[in-house]
């Protein structure tokens, strides 16, 4: 448990990519989808008269990421941590994909639950 609270702490202090290399992949892959659910409900919670504006810059800032993240795939890094950069952006193309559908079909809000 210690080690997924040092990750928390620490994807706010370093830059994403130093914390990516920083961390064992499964508190990266973890982490990452705590900060993709957060993104999401902050994007929807916010008080914009314009959500498809919002939506899209959330997917652009997404974008971003996915290309920083991309680049470490060219470098030379030990092969567990290839393995989670592959894993980490297969799972961020999914999430880009998810917003670029929110954009397509100007979801305003989401409602969540299972019954």
């Amino acid at each position: 448990m210690f080690v997924f609270q040092l990750g928390l702490a620490d994807v706010t202090k370093l830059d994403y990519i130093e914390w990516i290399s920083k961390h064992p992949g499964q508190v990266v892959l973890t982490i990452s989808q705590v900060l993709y659910t957060r993104q999401v409900n902050q994007t929807f919670d916010l008080p914009s008269t314009d959500i498809d504006e919002t939506l899209i810059q959330t997917r652009d800032r997404m974008i971003e990421t996915i290309n920083r993240v991309c680049a470490l795939v060219f470098t030379q890094i030990e092969h567990t941590k290839l393995l989670t950069v592959e894993a980490l952006l297969t799972l961020q193309v999914h999430w880009r994909d998810i917003f670029e559908m929110l954009i397509k079909q100007h979801v305003k809000q989401l409602k969540l639950g299972f019954f």
